[in-house]
């Protein structure tokens, strides 16, 4: 039997890679697994006073604007370079039409989308900043922070948001069921650490874990790959998922997801 798929990103993400998995004739539930909440939406530190602002995600962007926008501040200091973790929080940089194109930093679509990508390729581009601000949400990780600190930056965070586990709905509670009790193998997309979590909170929480033991997964990191194999071991010794690293990009996730749904 085809496996049914599960996708977790937050609302308003799963819309184009829904419509593409369901036109491949899959069964797809959205069921987001983080729900995403500006926590200061008319406070932001004037870019001005930065060297380099850093963001962690799309969602970080649309924040930090927002609030810029509701401060009054509607253009980009010259000088100051926006950097982006990877292309879809570029990509959202210069839809905000802000920016300057020629002061956005990330690295190329083709290559790692995390810290470690974007250190490099401020290296390459010559790009020593000594005022650094990070946007980013109540929690992530600091490998980006430490790094720049060590070459003397002084850097600050700004969480522009906050991540709380979803609470799902009777009627998405209802559909999951629904899929489960077809004894199918599922397909899920986990895209962050906090994402696998939250996935299993949740599933525990409806009283749903069993999925897990026939579930492979498409995850957009190796370090988030390692995070779900301890995590579901520890549950689960016995379990033998597969799991696909994928890049974070629609196309991508999309055949990785078929690939494991074809298997």
């Amino acid at each position: 039997m085809t496996p049914f798929v599960l996708l977790t990103r937050p609302d308003g993400k799963n819309t184009e890679l829904n419509t593409r998995l369901e036109q491949a004739g899959l069964d797809v539930l959205a069921l987001p697994v983080l729900e995403l909440e500006a926590s200061a939406p008319s406070q932001a530190p004037d870019p001005a006073a930065y060297d380099l602002i850093v963001f962690v995600s799309g969602f970080a962007v649309g924040c930090y604007f927002r609030a810029l926008e509701n401060m009054g501040l509607r253009s980009w200091p010259r000088g100051v370079y926006a950097a982006a973790v990877g292309a879809a929080s570029a990509n959202a940089l210069l839809r905000t039409g802000m920016a300057p194109a020629d002061r956005i930093v990330a690295p190329d679509a083709d290559s790692r989308q995390d810290s470690e990508a974007l250190w490099e390729e401020l290296q390459r581009r010559g790009i020593h900043p000594r005022r650094v601000l990070i946007v980013c949400g109540d929690s992530g990780r600091a490998w980006l922070a430490e790094r720049l600190k060590r070459e003397g930056a002084d850097v600050q965070r700004h969480r522009a948001y906050i991540r709380k586990p979803a609470q799902w709905r009777p009627c998405q509670l209802a559909a999951l069921a629904g899929l489960v009790r077809s004894q199918r193998r599922a397909v899920v997309l986990l895209t962050s650490s906090q994402g696998v979590d939250a996935w299993l909170s949740c599933m525990k929480e409806a009283d749903m874990m069993a999925l897990v033991t026939r579930t492979d997964f498409v995850v957009v990191h190796e370090r988030i790959a390692r995070h779900l194999r301890q995590s579901v071991a520890h549950l689960y010794p016995d379990a033998k998922a597969t799991i696909i690293v994928s890049k974070p990009d629609d196309k991508i996730m999309f055949r990785s997801i078929m690939t494991l749904a074809l298997a």
